[in-house]
């Protein structure tokens, strides 16, 4: 994704209600927002690993 200016970013994350599911950028004392098509994940969450198949 191409930055919205030519300034430098100073701020990017994923945001939403669950998901994650929207990216916002902040660059030049102003915020831009675009849906995206993942799913995001806390980094603190604790995901269980599927029990392998013998």
């Amino acid at each position: 994704m191409p930055a919205p200016g030519a300034e430098p970013l100073s701020a990017i994350t994923f945001s939403g209600a669950g998901d994650a599911d929207w990216i916002y950028a902040a660059q030049g004392g102003k915020l831009y927002r675009r849906p995206v098509k993942v799913t995001g994940a806390n980094a603190w969450t604790v995901m269980k690993p599927p029990k392998p198949t013998l």
